[in-house]
């Protein structure tokens, strides 16, 4: 890899991973049952398409290479689709490894028989004939059984989902986000469609004599609809082809705005259901807000209009008014939610935390994926306090293994003594 370094998302796979997904490997080969017996037997990878053309500069001969993973050396024996991002699509795999290697790719310290870990995902595929709930029911069975035969296990048990873009356990606050985000594009729509609805609505109104003379000279209610629905229809898919165009635009620049510490990389692009999806889009709201304006306008009485009178007017200006109070009521809406939004964000960022964050500095060092062992890491950091306590430009520096308000934690079940001093020394080995 010509000395690179980079941060880089993996999978720890089975064997059957590939072909229970029914991925075939672009170059080389997947990862096979055989490369998952034996525990560190089979330092194999799979890397994808785009770690391939980052780093290997999409090599023709890149199959057989090595790719050190935290200190340990593997060797790429695939390369996936191009299109395959994992099992999580909108989390970006850049490589897979078998399970059975789990020690040099995860130094973490947990090994992979600890029960209590539960940080394994299993990934299935139903028969054609099985539902999810007749599936749930049996796995509801399994989970007993391990609950009997482990008693630690009591208490837990394992749910069927379906398959989607994220982890379960991001899911719910994702669609929690993206539920409110088409709340307020659907208010959005509903007051432009309102705002057109009136324009069409006043442009008929100045074209009842336009409309009269096409009355007497014999065209019918229907094609004076059709008429007043196809220049709605038009104006609609306009602006449908004007949204995908500056969706394709900003797409990029959307999904670059994820923080990089989730992980998550999702796929912003279009594909066939989200043109689907505008052009219905488009079609709907064209046809609803322009049939009203359209049958009112092929109402028009044709002694009135050629006459110059009022008409109907008291009525089409009060249907009028109803499409601007729509649109105020909706714009309202729309700005108060934005108000609260904005205040949130404003009370977040006042929040206290309980400690002093003026000039505080939090850098992230693993020591464990580049080959250190425990001795040696305590010796690294205590090296580390030392030299960085020297400098005259900081003031104190600590070393800790989770931070406040931060992400990692280290979960470990203690066990308690029967006196006040056996507890306190069980909690400080922790």
């Amino acid at each position: 890899m010509g000395g690179n370094v980079d941060e880089v998302q993996g999978e720890l796979v089975t064997g059957n991973y590939f072909e229970l997904l029914g991925i075939a490997a672009a170059r080389g080969r997947n990862i096979g049952p055989d490369d998952d017996i034996r525990p560190g037997g089979h330092p194999v990878v799979v890397i994808s398409d785009g770690l391939w053309h980052r780093n290997f500069g999409a090599s023709e001969d890149v199959v057989g290479d090595q790719l050190v993973i935290n200190g340990h050396t593997f060797t790429i024996i695939g390369i996936a689709p191009e299109w395959f991002r994992g099992s999580c699509p909108a989390m970006q795999a850049d490589f897979w490894a078998p399970l059975a290697i789990f020690e040099q790719v995860r130094p973490r310290g947990n090994e992979l028989t600890n029960r209590g870990w539960g940080w394994l995902d299993a990934t299935g595929r139903l028969a054609e004939d099985v539902s999810i709930e007749a599936a749930q029911s049996e796995i509801a069975v399994l989970s007993a059984q391990l609950a009997a035969e482990y008693p630690m296990n009591d208490g837990t048990g394992f749910e069927i989902i379906r398959a989607t873009h994220l982890p379960e356990r991001m899911g719910g606050t994702i669609s929690t986000i993206s539920g409110f985000f088409m709340i307020v594009v659907g208010l959005l729509l509903l007051a432009t469609c309102a705002n057109v609805a009136n324009m069409i609505m006043v442009r008929a109104t100045l074209r009842n004599r336009e409309t009269a003379v096409r009355q007497a000279l014999g065209a019918g209610r229907w094609r004076l609809v059709r008429q007043w629905l196809t220049e709605s229809f038009v104006v609609a898919g306009l602006g449908g082809i004007v949204g995908v165009a500056l969706s394709l635009w900003i797409a990029d620049g959307l999904a670059a705005q994820f923080p990089a510490e989730l992980g998550i990389s999702p796929e912003l692009g279009l594909d066939v259901r989200v043109l689907l999806f505008a052009g219905a889009a488009s079609l709907m709201t064209g046809g609803l807000f322009g049939l009203v304006p359209a049958v009112r306008a092929a109402r028009t009485d044709l002694r009135t209009a050629l006459t110059g009178g009022s008409g109907n007017r008291s009525r089409r200006s009060a249907l009028r008014a109803a499409f601007v109070i729509t649109q105020v009521v909706v714009s309202a809406v729309i700005l108060v939610g934005a108000g609260l939004l904005l205040r949130s964000l404003s009370e977040a960022r006042r929040f206290d935390p309980g400690f002093e964050t003026e000039n505080l500095v939090i850098a992230e060092i693993d020591l464990r994926r580049n080959g250190y062992s425990m001795d040696q890491a305590m010796a690294f950091f205590q090296d580390l306090l030392d030299r960085l306590e020297a400098a005259p430009e900081v003031a104190s520096v600590t070393v800790a293994g989770s931070v406040p308000l931060g992400g990692g934690r280290d979960m470990r079940p203690l066990v308690s003594g029967t006196r006040c001093d056996s507890r306190r020394q069980l909690i400080d080995e922790q």
